[in-house]
């Protein structure tokens, strides 16, 4: 009897501590403690807000926000989109079941997610087939809450801040390698600043990829 209280009082305290532990948001621990200290004043932020932000910022508050506002931040894209005149109307009526389909659920709980990426996976399908969609739009319409030209613009920006900057804009790590921190897949157009990625332990910050909804698997250098 006492080895089982004792393990319930383990497991208490373990999901007590589980709990209570911050999400991180960025595997930049300058960028990460500045997200937690701004993430709730971005939650009532309007788009323009969000967009004067770097990639790197906004990636770490996207984590960060409740699934109904980035609901709200790519409905608000879908918008954009069909004011523009972005997609033909076959493509754009995939697309918009696409984004309809969301719910806040599908980011605030991840068990639902998979429901939101299996979808996505079977409408990608025709995209590609029937519209000659290719991975770079991919990108564009799926994996960044950004129009095209709204993130070049970022992309653009980021990269000559880095540039500029003394030390290229590169962080240093806790064991003194320098390294430029990024929440991303490996793949060119999700790398800030247009660096290359390799695979590191940085699998715990998500941020990535359709909806924002993997994890990250490498640094960029």
């Amino acid at each position: 009897m006492k080895k089982v209280l004792a393990l319930f009082s383990f497991l208490g305290c373990f999901l007590l501590i589980s709990c209570t532990e911050k999400t991180m948001l960025s595997c930049d621990p300058f960028i990460n403690e500045w997200a937690q200290l701004n993430v709730e004043k971005y939650e009532n932020a309007d788009r323009s807000e969000l967009l004067s932000l770097s990639i790197s910022e906004q990636r770490a508050i996207m984590i960060g926000l409740s699934g109904a506002k980035r609901v709200e931040l790519w409905r608000e894209k879908l918008d954009i989109i069909k004011q523009n005149k972005l997609l033909n109307n076959e493509e754009l009526r995939e697309y918009t079941d696409i984004i309809m389909y969301i719910q806040p659920c599908h980011f605030d709980d991840p068990s639902k997610t998979f429901e939101l990426l299996a979808y996505t996976e079977e409408k990608l399908k025709i995209l590609y087939e029937k519209y000659n969609w290719s991975e770079q739009k991919e990108f564009y319409y799926l994996h960044t809450w950004l129009t095209e030209k709204e993130y070049n613009e970022a992309f653009m920006f980021e990269y000559m801040q880095t540039k500029s900057s003394p030390d290229g804009g590169i962080s240093s790590s806790e064991n003194g390698t320098e390294k430029k921190p990024c929440n991303c897949m490996p793949f060119r157009l999700e790398c800030s600043a247009g660096f290359l990625c390799e695979t590191s332990d940085c699998e715990s910050v998500s941020g990535c990829g359709i909806f924002n909804t993997s994890n990250c698997t490498g640094i960029c250098k």
